[in-house]
């Protein structure tokens, strides 16, 4: 990571404190409406209602953004966002804390970061050479894990001070910093070179696709195990607040250790397994899918601290391989469609995931739903390890990086 140019650290610093503020007010919007009901519909609803701007608005944006100049857009989107999140700090702070509110603002607010997604990445990446790519996927995996770390312990302390505008008041401030330092150190940072070419009525990015079946295939893995990993995100909050008992504070603290696990993985990936077959992938996914399972059956905080530790690491090392998978492979001229397009059916069935987490608790109850989702996932695991379509995406993903997962899977 040594190797990467400053400015570019600098602009993945700024992307962590917005990560931070995120997770600050996450986990207090859940606490918050899961506070309000016994039974999960709350939470399936708002989680259902934010998925949705980015189903509608990411593969447009990307589109959009193909063969324009990305960094105005970075810039404009990103004033927007921070202009909803003010405004949702002053409706917290002085108005009647209500459900309808709550979700108005936070919808407003993935609608400004759906459009905004694809530009961002497509900049980002495009500011390092292939060689430098892997680097770069494990410096923004380790500010998502440190971000991880920090937010939900913040968020949960600040929650019990000052509810829930004491927190988004403070994302604010984060959110804020984060802006002036992208606009700063982002000026005049922008690729200028054949990535910028005219557009065409013809969709290039999905006839990229077209020629790639097996990311096609290893997305949609990644839209199933995000839906059943969705049943633990709206029932695991549930078990810890209804039937552990755990304070706000204690449930951040468990969000703490799976930051931390966040972060060992993003160090692991980057000197253990950056050469490696794409397949450990679906190694660490049935780790991940065994955790969740765990995670229904425990029964103090202390299993579920190690659970969300595990749940962290197996997660972020699947995100550096695929990430870094992503950025080598596919074309900076089309790398926003792309990834707005792969970006779109990952979170597809994430609508599906929280539907079936409420109907999962009515059948098997807060415990029966994860043990059941983390079966799933291992299951899942254990068909893509074994399928021959995984072998041309790492001869791909090879072929442009002169060895970079050549490894087979042993």
């Amino acid at each position: 990571m040594k190797r990467l140019p400053r400015f570019v650290v600098t602009i993945s610093a700024s992307h962590a404190l917005t990560n931070l503020a995120t997770a600050m007010v996450s986990l207090a919007t859940i606490w918050f409406v899961s506070g309000l009901s016994h039974r999960p519909n709350l939470l399936v609803e708002l989680y259902v209602l934010l998925e949705l701007p980015y189903l509608f608005f990411l593969i447009p944006s990307g589109r959009w953004v193909d063969g324009r100049r990305r960094y105005p857009f970075v810039i404009l989107l990103g004033a927007l966002r921070l202009a909803v999140m003010i405004g949702f700090a002053v409706w917290a702070q002085n108005g009647p804390v209500a459900v309808a509110g709550v979700i108005g603002f936070l919808t407003l607010n993935e609608i400004t970061t759906a459009i905004l997604q694809p530009a961002r990445s497509a900049w980002t990446t495009e500011l390092v050479p292939i060689s430098q790519r892997a680097d770069l996927a494990a410096l923004n995996q380790g500010g998502v894990a440190i971000a991880a770390i920090l937010g939900p312990a913040i968020g949960g302390f600040l929650y019990t001070r000052g509810r829930l505008g004491g927190v988004v008041g403070a994302a604010v401030g984060l959110m804020t910093l984060s802006w002036v330092i992208v606009l700063w150190a982002g000026w005049g940072r922008e690729v200028r070179t054949n990535s910028l070419v005219p557009r065409t009525r013809k969709r290039q990015g999905f006839q990229f696709l077209r020629h790639h079946p097996g990311m096609l295939m290893m997305i949609s893995f990644f839209a199933l195990t995000n839906a059943l990993n969705n049943v633990e995100a709206v029932l695991v909050p549930l078990l810890a607040h209804q039937v552990l008992h755990l304070a706000s504070w204690e449930f951040g603290l468990l969000a703490v250790t799976g930051g931390g696990g966040a972060l060992l993985g993003s160090g692991l990936i980057a000197r253990l397994f950056r050469n490696r077959s794409i397949r450990w992938t679906f190694v660490f996914m049935g780790v991940f899918g065994s955790t969740i399972v765990v995670m229904g059956l425990a029964r103090n905080l202390a299993t579920l601290g190690v659970c969300y530790l595990l749940l962290g690491l197996s997660f972020s090392v699947t995100e550096v391989i695929t990430s870094t998978l992503w950025q080598v492979v596919v074309p900076d001229t089309v790398r926003a469609e792309v990834m707005g397009a792969l970006s779109t059916i990952a979170r597809a069935a994430n609508p599906a995931g929280y539907v079936l987490a409420g109907a999962l608790d009515g059948w098997l109850g807060i415990r029966g739903g994860p043990v059941t989702g983390g079966l799933a996932i291992i299951a899942l695991s254990l068909v893509m390890a074994y399928n021959r379509s995984m072998v041309a995406l790492d001869h791909a993903s090879a072929s442009q990086t002169s060895g970079t997962m050549r490894q087979p899977l042993s």
